[in-house]
């Protein structure tokens, strides 16, 4: 269903306003979008003015999916991946699943259904039935559009509270596997602070650089696994989990990630040469656990020669 309605509460709110109270998971520029489309109604009338102020008691609606811009190829690409999920281990309160890259982590709009927490859900609304609605669907952290690999969710608010602590403190442990070029250093440690590009909402940058929000600290490590003449396999642990951390660290050594266009590599892609690999963490009533995800044949493809670990 892709109306969404409320009542106005009171006299003399401006409507964009209201939508924005009524319904904060849509950001203002959505609202003023959804205005303009002429997707939003005032008791059945159309309303394409977003400082009109309705009547207290006026029903507004919406029809998000007006939202909806991709073009129906990339759509039926995006719902294409929902055939690659992997469901990897499951307990009592958590799942690991395996996102597939190419594939957004978290809607990309309110009442977008091509993600995949929304295709996770579907997945397990069969294991779980009746469970609690959650925050990204339990989702407990985040990968790339670009990334593959390991995700964890929990099946109840109290599994996601205390993981996403665990995440916090460094608890829960992600080990990825990257792509680079061959010169990569055996091992290698980046403790440079990260920041908001100052003017490309789309990158990050190190906090030696210009930038435009406050630095958050970021600690990466990174150790050759195994390496040929053309590229390099390399095992990559974080603690700080910031935005694009891996793709930043690596890139400040000259090592852009394999596909990673935006931080300077020369082969670009749909994909990245990044892959969650590895993820640890505790279950109360299960001890440490260790759920592994094996890359596919795309992440391989950036170099075919080198060695498997796994």
């Amino acid at each position: 269903m892709s109306v969404r309605s409320f009542v106005i509460a009171a006299d003399d709110a401006r409507l964009d306003r209201a939508i924005h109270e009524a319904l904060s998971e849509l950001s203002r520029r959505q609202v003023e979008a959804l205005i303009a489309a002429g997707a939003v109604r005032i008791d059945e009338r159309v309303c394409t003015k977003k400082g009109e102020r309705p009547k207290k008691g006026s029903r507004v609606s919406l029809d998000v999916a007006a939202l909806e811009t991709r073009a129906p190829e990339e759509r039926k690409r995006l719902a294409d991946k929902e055939r690659d999920l992997r469901l990897l281990a499951i307990g009592d309160d958590w799942a690991v699943i395996r996102k597939p890259a190419g594939l957004g982590s978290t809607p990309a709009f309110f009442g977008d259904a091509l993600s995949f927490t929304t295709f996770s859900a579907r997945m397990l609304a069969e294991r779980w039935p009746g469970r609690a609605t959650l925050d990204d669907e339990g989702l407990v952290h985040r990968l790339d559009v670009g990334t593959s690999g390991a995700c964890l969710f929990a099946r109840t608010q109290a599994a996601l509270d205390r993981f996403r602590a665990d995440r916090d403190a460094g608890r829960l442990r992600r080990t990825y596997w990257a792509i680079v070029a061959a010169r990569a250093p055996e091992h290698a440690v980046i403790d440079t602070e990260i920041a908001h590009h100052p003017s490309d909402p789309a990158k990050m940058v190190l906090a030696t650089a210009p930038h435009r929000s406050k630095p958050q600290p970021a600690h990466t490590e990174a150790r050759v696994l195994a390496r040929d003449d053309a590229a390099a396999l390399i095992s990559v642990t974080i603690v700080g989990g910031r935005r694009h951390q891996i793709r930043v660290h690596m890139a400040s050594l000259g090592l852009p990630l394999y596909g990673d266009a935006l931080y300077g590599s020369p082969i670009a892609s749909e994909r990245l040469a990044l892959h969650a690999t590895y993820l640890d963490f505790v279950c109360p009533n299960a001890g440490p656990q260790r759920v592994a995800a094996e890359p596919g044949a795309h992440f391989w493809a950036f170099a075919p020669a080198l060695a498997r670990p796994i």
